[in-house]
């Protein structure tokens, strides 16, 4: 089985403001979700949205057998997650920069178009724009996937209007969903 796997490759950085401690990492909901599917032994296509001048960043993915379809964006995402306790339940997070000119190309459909499903990772509503879910619907007769988390920031009708037709499965934890 192959699954696809799109959203922002992110540059984060993490704030303990408990201890102050500060540290750098790679993130985004493509990155964590194509390593955890490899992990439990699927083939994964991933179709990471980074700046060019970031490609390094794929080197962890590539290196685990992801195969990687990047989408040059002008910018890399870079985030802020500030846990002010000890608690990792608790954090703050800040889009400090933002990937938003994706466009879905006839190349990342044709890259895609071998995977069983595909699941898509917007880290802020307006990554993907609306047409973004329906071409991908017309184009892609296996299951799509959508992580809500993203929409948590910005716009709720948008993502009525998004899941409705275009979204198999909807992946949001217990406190998302509130």
């Amino acid at each position: 089985m192959i699954l696809g796997v799109l959203g922002s490759i992110t540059k984060d950085r993490i704030v303990i403001e408990r201890t102050n401690d500060e540290f750098h990492q790679v993130g985004g909901t493509v990155y964590y979700s194509s390593l955890t599917l490899a992990h439990l032994g699927a083939s994964v296509i991933s179709i990471p949205l980074l700046a060019e001048k970031d490609a390094h960043l794929l080197k962890t993915l590539t290196h685990k057998n992801i195969r990687c379809f990047p989408s040059w964006t002008r910018k890399t995402t870079f985030c802020e997650n500030r846990y002010p306790s000890d608690s990792h339940d608790v954090c703050e997070r800040t889009i400090i920069e933002h990937a938003s000119d994706f466009s879905l190309t006839n190349e990342i459909i044709q890259n895609l178009s071998s995977c069983s499903a595909i699941h898509l990772g917007p880290l802020a509503p307006d990554e993907f724009l609306a047409h973004t879910y329906t071409t991908l619907r017309k184009s892609f007769r296996g299951i799509i996937g959508l992580d809500g988390q993203g929409f948590l920031h910005g716009k709720q009708n948008y993502f009525t209007e998004i899941i409705s037709g275009t979204i198999d499965i909807l992946k949001l934890s217990a406190h998302e969903l509130v």
